[in-house]
């Protein structure tokens, strides 16, 4: 999954919080050689010790990463980062709205 992160951003992500495990991964083909990959990964909060479930999503263009985003603890309930996830999937979220779209989601969840 390294190979992925395709930004300075992203990896400062995985240094601050800690080695993730993929759970899911799936890859949405869109129009003229456009991918978005999402993935949704499990890792251990640093502050409590507990298990925290966070989103990658990333964009390709002809196999060239153009666009990505992480979204780190988006909960510590593996059924609602599921459902999380799946929203995400099904509504071909791309990563440039993905953290306004979680926060939504996360809001009416609520």
């Amino acid at each position: 999954m390294d190979a992925l992160l395709p930004n300075n951003d992203l990896a400062r992500a995985s240094d601050l919080y800690g080695k993730y495990k993929s759970i899911r991964e799936k890859t949405v083909t869109l129009y003229g050689g456009v991918c978005v990959q999402y993935y949704l990964l499990r890792g251990t909060s640093r502050e409590s010790g507990a298990d925290v479930y966070s989103i990658l999503c990333v964009k390709t263009e002809d196999g060239v990463v153009t666009d990505s985003d992480f979204v780190y603890d988006i909960s510590s309930k593996p059924q609602e980062a599921e459902r999380i996830y799946r929203i995400l999937c099904r509504n071909t979220v791309t990563p440039c709205c993905l953290f306004d779209v979680i926060d939504s989601v996360l809001y009416d969840l609520l």
